[in-house]
């Protein structure tokens, strides 16, 4: 690490200061602005905007598509509907292009005779694929210049695959394509169904030998068509199914993963059709229709080798958004990066767009999407304000947009669980969450678990609750148990040392005015016997207690854990190789508190583990009181606030520095006002810690010596400027990420 001494120059007089600090804000508040939104009409519309339909036109924007050409350009396409769209004659579809990675966008041109239809490359040429208009004929059409030019679909050797046959014919979406058996794949529907919308689409599947001619009619077959039943689910509540994806499953079969349409505050389900061959597909509505939130709205599913896992960016339906008046598939305002490694399972791994203002005129949906050097890349349609009355709904979308979203797996979070539901009902199957191998499971013979309102208070951490809801055990004269399987089980004997943190919120409160000294495991790892590998709780004399290895080795500590008071737990593992001295300790941390790694553990065994853990358990042995518990998390990143925090946003920068001059030489002085050597005095010594961890956490807005000529603006009184600046001159600091 670089040790400079900041010379004289440097301690600007307080003009030129302004001077300084106003053209680096207004640089940060750009540079943000640009990665993340664009400003079009003095609003900043989420990413960016690659064109946009005023609901004055009445031409709205459907349909988005994205492919990624073979030189590394991207291209885009959108279809209009609407009133004057004219659709139901011939679909009108417009395609963009970006040189740059999605940061800016160019028309490259409009195809009549397109609706409905999604982009894909094979053997490097750009294919466009859907019916030509409203439940038209299947058509195809391929570009070998990147999307400039196109062949033009007027026969079956030319790309007219499947002609409608009166009113009854083609219906689908920019839905991927797959390939597997030799063949490439793809879903579609018709509309040839006994209902009106949408119980009138019967799904299917079509594909063509690999290395035929895709525009030749004669290469295509096409399995048969199923017709939904609405008796699947009670009370008919299986409306309809449609854009499906075509997906290769575990055992290497195509299956056909298809959006059902449910009623009113109803949950959500996709619906799982399999090829048995290239002419025949099955349905089976006893096992293959699954809960998914997000499944009553159109999604893309991928396969990523890389992470072993299936993927799909969905509209979500979770506490935030969720209206029992509505239908979930008009709730788009959420958008949710999921990952399923069977198809039936599926978990929440992060959001990726939101807005709560308003849900009938704001909503991203109908995402395209695809992977470019690990990173997600994907285009919405976008109902969104717009400076000139906004959207006409949400549905009725006004803007195309382009997004990245970062890798896959973005986060060092391995399981997470905020207790997302709605308030009242029970936990046993709920399944939100993740990092989960299913949903939670109440044994049987024990107490259940109930959703009760968010009440947990959190210490001070970037680290800690966000969630809406917390979790009450409510039966005191039995033991209540919840479990949930792990997606990803932790082996106590890594192959190289691996150090996680695990960290809940929880509040004992004795409900009945009893003893409450049954033992209790509030943070517990089981192998797939049900044996404690890993435990941390309460014991019988209200003291914290750990456990390693199936009370092979546990402590009773000198610290309570009274009544009525709000924690977070932490739990630091440290697994070593081969199970040689693997690490458990302990702390908790009052609400209010900062979370600050202590030097001195207030729990801490050590013994040689060799076990794997697959179930994360919650167990309560007849206690005689309520324990209420929220924000579960293990992970490889620590929870705790890193030094030169101040404001504990996981950053280090110039906020943090604005903190410091704010309460120099202040006097019982606490971690927030960047006391972070715990003396109760801000100083040089708190000032050299922000200089060691300058830009932790992300780039630093500005250089470290930039932030020090600041400094003086934030201290309000003259006074304290003149108390200040001489440390400025006579420091030396150590810098980092300058």
């Amino acid at each position: 690490m670089e040790i400079r001494t900041i010379p004289r120059c440097h301690a600007f007089n307080l003009i030129e200061q302004l001077a300084v600090i106003s053209s680096i804000a207004l640089l940060i508040i750009a540079a943000r602005g640009q990665a993340q939104t664009t400003l079009f009409n003095g609003v900043q519309v989420p990413g960016v905007v690659i064109t946009h339909s005023p609901a004055s036109s009445e031409l709205y924007v459907g349909t988005p598509s994205l492919a990624i050409l073979p030189n590394g350009d991207y291209v885009a396409s959108r279809d209009v509907f609407g009133p004057t769209s004219g659709g139901s004659t011939s679909g009108t579809t417009h395609l963009f292009k970006s040189t740059d990675q999605g940061q800016s966008w160019s028309a490259l041109t409009t195809i009549s005779g397109n609706l409905w239809s999604g982009l894909f490359v094979y053997d490097n040429d750009l294919y466009l694929m859907g019916p030509n208009r409203v439940h038209g004929d299947m058509v195809i059409r391929r570009s070998t210049d990147g999307g400039a030019t196109w062949t033009t679909p007027t026969n079956s050797s030319n790309g007219l695959l499947k002609p409608a046959v009166g009113s009854v014919g083609a219906h689908t979406s920019a839905m991927p394509v797959v390939i597997a058996e030799g063949r490439i794949w793809r879903a579609y529907e018709d509309n040839g169904g006994p209902a009106g919308w949408p119980g009138q689409y019967r799904a299917g599947l079509m594909s063509a030998p690999l290395g035929s001619n895709l525009l030749n009619a004669a290469n295509w077959t096409y399995t048969n068509l199923l017709t939904r039943n609405t008796n699947w689910l009670p009370n008919s509540g299986f409306n309809g199914w449609l854009e499906g994806n075509a997906v290769v499953d575990r055992s290497g079969k195509v299956v056909d993963v298809l959006r059902v349409d449910v009623d009113e505050g109803q949950p959500e389900y996709v619906a799982i059709a399999r090829a048995i061959s290239s002419a025949t597909m099955t349905f089976n509505s006893g096992g293959d229709i699954v809960p998914m939130s997000g499944g009553a709205k159109k999604f893309v599913i991928r396969y990523d080798a890389g992470t072993d896992a299936y993927w799909t960016l969905a509209n979500m339906v979770n506490a935030n958004n969720y209206n029992p008046t509505a239908k979930p598939g008009t709730i788009r305002n959420i958008v949710a990066l999921m990952r399923s490694h069977d198809l039936t399972s599926w978990n929440v791994e992060r959001i990726v767009l939101q807005n709560l203002t308003d849900v009938s005129h704001i909503g991203f949906q109908y995402l395209d999407w695809q992977l470019d050097n690990g990173e997600i890349v994907a285009v919405s349609r976008t109902g969104y304000p717009d400076g000139l009355g906004g959207a006409d709904t949400a549905h009725n979308a006004n803007f195309l947009t382009f997004h990245r979203f970062g890798p896959l797996v973005q986060t060092s979070v391995q399981i997470s669980e905020s207790f997302d539901y709605a308030s009242g009902g029970g936990l046993n199957g709920r399944n939100g969450g993740t990092g989960w191998g299913g949903a939670w499971v109440t044994p049987t013979s024990v107490g259940t678990s109930v959703i009760e309102a968010q009440d947990i208070a959190a210490p001070v951490s970037y680290f800690s609750a966000s969630g809406n809801q917390a979790l009450s055990h409510t039966d005191n004269a039995v033991t209540v148990r919840a479990e949930r399987t792990l997606y990803y089980p932790i082996d106590t004997s890594p192959g190289a040392t691996q150090v996680l943190y695990g960290s809940m919120l929880f509040r004992r409160d004795d409900a009945t005015n009893g003893s409450g000294t049954e033992n209790s495991e509030f943070f517990r790892l089981d192998n797939a016997g049900n044996v404690r590998v890993i435990a941390v709780g309460q014991t019988s004399g209200e003291l914290l207690r750990l456990v390693l290895g199936n009370s092979e080795a546990a402590l009773d500590t000198t610290t309570p854990v009274p009544i009525g008071v709000d924690y977070q737990l932490v739990v630091k593992m440290t697994l070593n190789p081969s199970g040689v001295a693997d690490v458990l300790q302990a702390q908790l941390f009052e609400a209010g508190q900062t979370l600050v790694e202590p030097s001195t553990w207030q729990g801490t065994l050590t013994l040689d583990l060799s076990d794997v853990a697959t179930k994360f358990v919650i167990n309560q042995a007849r206690l005689a009181e309520d324990l209420h518990f929220d924000e579960i998390r293990i992970s490889t990143d620590s929870p705790f606030v890193h030094p030169g925090d101040a404001n504990a946003d996981g950053q280090v920068n110039l906020a943090d520095l604005q903190i410091l001059g704010d309460n120099w030489q202040s006097g019982a002085a606490q971690w927030s006002q960047a006391d972070f050597t715990g003396d109760g005095v801000v100083n040089l010594a708190d000032l050299q810690i922000i200089g060691d961890n300058w830009g932790f956490g992300a780039a630093a807005d500005i250089g470290y010596d930039e932030a020090l000529q600041s400094l003086g603006l934030a201290v309000p009184e003259p006074a304290s400027l003149l108390l200040i600046l001489p440390a400025w001159l006579l420091l030396s600091p150590r810098r980092a990420n300058d």
